[in-house]
């Protein structure tokens, strides 16, 4: 098996892992946290509407937290793996290096921006699913209802083009990634 083959055959790995964990589903084993004994005894000691607040907040916090660190992750780490790879194919393509450290640096390259999809972006998705379901959790029960997070997932499931592209744009550019180092790994 050549190692092109072997590139793709990780792609497809690492893709249909990515595509299977990245759902926008309610955690099944999200309870609710309305016992005074499960509640943090600072949070006990707080007015119900004060407890909703604060708990609300630092949940959106949070989300926006772990979204700002991914942002800046894979600002460095996408570019990082880019960069490696359009300079690999120049040089590929001038002859001026060789197979072996052609296929060390697409390596490298595939690496960083798996690094980067599974360990960053993959992760951030999933806690912040887990999050989201909490915010509309919370919503749901409060008195007057609330309607800011639950509406928009709504929205967001119905609509093909968040679902097939936006969800799914940092795969693509990783098979664009792909089909660059099959291409580098075939130069001569």
């Amino acid at each position: 098996m050549t190692l092109p083959c072997l590139v793709v055959i990780a792609g497809i790995v690492i893709s249909a892992f990515y595509v299977y964990y990245d759902r926008i589903d309610d955690p099944k084993d999200l309870t609710s946290r309305t016992d005074e004994k499960a509640l943090p005894t600072n949070l006990v000691q707080l007015d119900p509407q004060e407890a909703f607040k604060l708990q609300y907040e630092q949940i959106d916090a949070g989300i926006r937290s772990r979204d700002n660190m991914t942002s800046v992750g894979g600002t460095i780490l996408i570019t990082a793996s880019i960069l490696l790879l359009t300079s690999c194919a120049e040089l590929a393509s001038r002859e001026t290096i060789d197979f072996y450290t052609r296929a060390a640096v697409v390596i490298a390259s595939l690496a960083i921006y798996s690094m980067w999809l599974l360990g960053f972006d993959l992760t951030t998705d999933r806690v912040n699913n887990i999050c989201y379901s909490k915010l509309r959790k919370m919503e749901m029960e409060a008195k007057p209802r609330l309607y800011i997070h639950s509406d928009m997932r709504e929205k967001l499931r119905s609509e093909k083009w968040y679902n097939l592209v936006r969800r799914k744009i940092w795969l693509y550019l990783f098979w664009v990634l792909i089909l660059l180092s099959v291409a580098i790994l075939k130069m001569p």
